[in-house]
């Protein structure tokens, strides 16, 4: 059976444009999971001292920090923490 020969040039063509598409489109990294963004490792402590309602000390502040597991914090103050 003979193909028609528009089908046959319009089949070339897609397979060249598929080709061309599987070659120049880049092949990104794996995605990692949305949960690694919110990793221990990834926490950074901010506004402790301000919004502490237990107006803690720094040495609280330091064990309370451990046992989250939060390893980075960011000092922010307000003017009544400046003697």
């Amino acid at each position: 059976m003979k193909l028609n020969p528009i089908l046959s040039v319009a089949r070339r063509g897609m397979v060249g444009i598929l080709t061309a598409v599987a070659i120049v489109i880049p092949r990104s990294a794996p995605a990692q999971s949305d949960t690694a963004l919110f990793a221990r490792d990834n926490l950074v402590a901010w506004c402790i001292v301000p919004f502490d309602s237990r107006k803690r000390g720094p040495e609280e502040r330091a064990e309370m920090l451990t046992r989250l597991g939060i390893k980075k914090f960011a000092y922010d103050w307000r003017a009544e923490h400046i003697p």
